[in-house]
C-alpha cells in the first residue's frame, strides 16, 4: 500500500500541467523506479517531468496498489455538478472542471455521433462532447495536437498540413483527464482511422509522440525544414530541461526509420526545443513521418 503522503504526491505529479521538472522524495523516487519513470537532478534534488502515458502508469498503479480509480473518480466528479444541481443551489460545489472530462474537436470536417447525428465543424468552432456519445466507427482521419492554441488556431494549422490531411478531425491533447479520454478514444478508433500526431519540436514532445503512436500504426507530423525565423525562438532552456528524454531517444534511434532517427539527431546536435505555436506562426510546413 502507499502512504497518504505518497498518494498525495503521486497525484500532484499526476495532476501537473506544466513544463518544469518536480522534485520528488525519496519515497516516491523509488516508486517511480519501479515503473521504470527516471527521474534528474537539478541542484541536488531528484526531479521528474511526467509525459502523458507516465502520467496513466501512474494512476494504474494507484488503482491496482491503493484500489482508487482515478479516471473514473474524476469523470464521475464532472457528473457530480450536475447531480448537485438537482438537490443544493451551488453546483459549484462539484471539485471537477465543466470541461474537464470532454473530447475537444475542431477542423474543417464532420462528427457523428452514436445516435446517428452528426455536426459539420469547421475552423471557426470548437466541439466538445463525452465519449460515450461519438460515433468512433464514423472517424477515418485523427490529428491529436498537444497544446490548445493549435485548436483555437485551428486555421493556421490547416494551411500547414498535408493535402491528404485537410480534412481530418483534429484533436486537442489535453492535460490530465482530458488527455486519459484521448487515450481512451484512441483504443476505441478502428484499425482503419488514420491517427497522426503533432506535438512540439522538443526531446519531451518526440517521446511522447512516439510513445503514443508506437501503442497502434500511426504517423507523427514533423517540420518539413525550420527557417532561420524559427531557429531564433529556439529554447535551449528547455532542451536542457528535458535531456533525459533525448537521452533515452538518442540511445534508441536506430530502432526506428531513418527518417525518425534524422530527427532525433538533428534535435540532439542542434538542441532544438521549438513550440507548436512558433511552428505554426511562423508558417513551418508539416510532413507526415511514418512510425513504421
Amino acid at each position: 500500500m502507499i502512504n497518504a503522503i505518497q498518494r498525495k504526491q503521486l497525484i500532484k505529479l499526476i495532476s501537473y500541467t506544466g513544463n518544469k521538472r518536480i522534485p520528488v522524495g525519496k519515497s516516491v523516487m523509488e516508486i517511480l523506479d519501479n515503473l521504470g519513470i527516471s527521474t534528474v537532478k537539478v541542484r541536488d534534488k531528484d526531479t521528474v517531468l511526467l509525459t502523458t502515458m507516465q502520467k496513466l502508469s501512474l494512476k494504474k498503479y494507484i488503482k491496482d496498489v491503493h484500489g482508487e480509480d482515478l479516471e473514473k473518480n474524476t469523470v464521475e466528479d464532472a457528473l457530480k455538478r450536475f447531480d448537485l444541481a438537482k438537490e443544493i443551489p451551488d453546483e459549484k460545489r462539484g471539485r471537477s472542471s465543466v470541461f474537464g472530462s470532454l473530447l475537444n474537436f475542431s477542423g474543417n470536417t464532420t462528427i457523428t455521433f452514436k445516435d446517428k447525428s452528426s455536426i459539420a465543424i469547421n475552423p471557426n468552432a470548437i466541439v466538445s462532447c463525452e465519449i460515450d456519445n461519438l460515433d468512433t466507427e464514423s472517424i477515418s482521419s485523427l490529428v491529436v495536437v498537444e497544446n490548445g492554441t493549435n485548436i483555437i488556431k485551428v486555421r493556421e494549422l490547416i494551411e500547414l498540413l498535408p493535402k491528404s490531411l485537410k480534412n481530418s478531425l483534429i484533436l486537442y491533447k489535453g492535460h490530465g483527464d482530458n488527455a486519459a479520454q484521448v487515450h481512451s478514444l484512441i483504443e476505441k478508433l478502428t484499425d482503419s482511422c488514420k491517427i497522426y500526431f503533432f506535438f512540439d519540436y522538443d526531446p519531451a514532445g518526440l517521446s511522447m509522440m512516439i510513445s503514443e503512436g508506437l501503442k497502434r500504426s500511426s504517423s507523427l507530423l514533423l517540420p518539413e525544414e525550420l527557417s532561420s525565423d524559427v531557429i531564433r525562438l529556439n529554447k535551449k532552456e528547455c532542451f536542457e530541461q528535458q535531456y533525459s528524454y533525448m537521452q533515452s531517444l538518442y540511445e534508441k534511434r536506430n530502432e526506428f526509420s531513418l527518417k525518425i532517427k534524422h530527427h532525433i539527431e538533428l534535435m540532439n546536435d542542434r538542441e532544438y526545443a521549438i513550440t507548436q505555436e512558433n511552428m505554426v506562426a511562423h508558417k513551418v510546413r508539416l510532413e507526415i513521418v511514418p512510425l513504421e
